[in-house]
C-alpha cells in the first residue's frame, strides 16, 4: 500500500481551498503549468499563499530560502513583501535562469538576491540577519538547516520548514530516514526553549516555528 497520500488535507476540502485561490497571478500559474510539464518541485498554491499572508502580517523585509527550485515561492515573497531582499539558494544553474525570467515577467527581480550552489554553505556563511527562513530542500538536511539558521533569525523572526507531515508517513513508527529527520525536526521546533511551534496541515505540511 502507498502511504503517500495526494495532500495531508481531504481532497475535497483541498478541492474548496484551492478554488478560493483562483485570483493569483497569471504569473503564479504559469508557473504552476511550468512545474507539471517539467517536474520541478514547487510548493502549492495554498502554502504559496499562506506564506504571502505570514510576509505580510510580519513586515518581513530580509528572506532566506533553502531550496528554490524554479522560483515559485521566491515569487510569492517577493510580491509580498514592500521593501527589502529575499535570497533565491539552489543548486542548478537552469533552475536559477527559469526562476530570474519568470522573476523578470512580474518585474520583482529587484527584489530576489539568486545564489547557484549549496544552500548550507550559503546559509553558514552569511552573516546577515533574517525576518523569515524558508526551509524546502532534501529532507536528510533538515535538522543540519535548522541548526545552522536559528542564530541568523532575529528574535520574534520565523523558521517554515515545508513538507513536515511528509505525505502522512510521520504517523508511523517504522519510517525511513527522510521521515525520521522530518519527525525529529518537529519534536525538536516543538521542544526547544528558543522557539514556539505549530504545525499546519495545510497540504503536505508546514511547522512554523517563531524565535522567542
Amino acid at each position: 500500500m502507498d502511504l503517500m497520500l495526494e495532500s495531508v488535507s481531504l481532497p475535497g476540502v483541498r478541492k474548496y481551498l484551492f478554488s478560493h485561490l483562483e485570483s493569483r497571478s497569471a504569473i503564479i500559474k504559469e508557473m504552476e503549468k511550468f512545474a507539471v510539464t517539467h517536474n520541478a518541485p514547487i510548493a502549492s498554491a495554498e502554502v504559496g499563499n499562506f506564506l504571502s499572508l505570514l510576509t505580510k502580517i510580519s513586515g518581513a523585509r530580509n528572506i532566506l530560502e533553502l531550496g528554490s527550485s524554479i522560483g515559485y515561492s521566491t515569487f510569492w515573497f517577493a510580491e509580498s513583501i514592500e521593501e527589502g531582499k529575499v535570497t533565491y539558494t539552489d543548486l542548478s544553474e537552469e533552475n536559477a535562469k527559469t526562476a530570474q525570467e519568470f522573476l523578470r515577467k512580474g518585474n520583482l527581480q529587484h527584489k530576489v538576491r539568486l545564489h547557484v550552489g549549496d544552500a548550507l554553505a550559503f546559509a553558514r556563511d552569511t552573516e546577515e540577519e533574517y525576518d523569515i527562513v524558508f526551509i524546502d530542500l532534501d529532507k536528510e538536511l533538515y535538522m543540519e538547516a535548522l541548526k545552522i539558521v536559528l542564530p541568523k533569525v532575529k528574535k520574534g523572526g520565523m523558521i517554515i520548514a515545508d513538507n513536515t507531515m511528509w505525505g502522512g508517513r510521520v504517523r508511523w513508527e517504522h519510517a525511513d530516514q527522510r521521515t525520521q529527520i522530518i519527525k525529529e525536526y518537529n519534536t525538536y521546533t516543538h521542544n526547544s526553549s528558543e522557539l514556539q511551534s505549530a504545525l499546519i496541515p495545510i497540504k503536505d505540511g508546514l511547522t512554523i516555528s517563531i524565535k522567542k
